[in-house]
């Protein structure tokens, strides 16, 4: 999912840049687009951090779970802000572009959500607590193991026929 993220932020951002050099053309185009690669930087980075920071809770006792999450929420929070700041500051750099460029880790979540439940995936990703999510995993669980019962079925079904053709 991370990859599928990461690309769809990638082609957000192109389609940021090629919207700034068609209707922007008579501004600084040059520092809009370099807001929106620092942005979609950003962007890429989280969610890279968000994957690590997935991946780690699995592992990890409830308690330390809870404040890794914690931590790795204010760290992406803190690199949006910075980012933010260094956008609104340095005048090399378009703040609008920053914020294109930092809403498309937003917009990619959204398209990968709706990616998801299009394909029957997952119920839902918007997860608001550890019961919520051994739910999601045990009706997933419950799904496997009923596909797996049905295909057995099916897969006796077409074994006894064969053996009735064979005879």
């Amino acid at each position: 999912m991370a990859k599928n993220m990461i690309l769809i932020i990638l082609v957000i951002s192109g389609i940021f840049i090629s919207l700034a050099l068609i209707f922007l053309h008579s501004l600084n185009v040059g520092s809009i687009i370099l807001g929106i690669i620092l942005g979609s930087a950003v962007s890429i980075i989280k969610v890279i951090l968000l994957k690590r920071s997935i991946n780690k809770v699995f592992n990890e006792k409830q308690d330390q779970a809870k404040a890794y999450t914690g931590l790795q929420y204010l760290l992406r929070f803190a690199l949006t802000a910075g980012i933010l700041v260094v956008g609104a500051l340095v005048p090399q750099i378009n703040l609008l572009g920053v914020i294109a460029g930092v809403l498309s880790f937003q917009l990619a979540t959204y398209i990968v959500q709706l990616m998801m439940r299009k394909q029957g995936e997952t119920e839902s990703l918007d997860i608001k607590n550890s019961d919520q999510f051994e739910q999601i995993i045990k009706k997933q669980k419950k799904k496997e193991d009923e596909f797996d019962a049905s295909e057995i079925l099916e897969n006796k079904d077409d074994a006894e026929e064969k053996s009735k053709y064979l005879k």
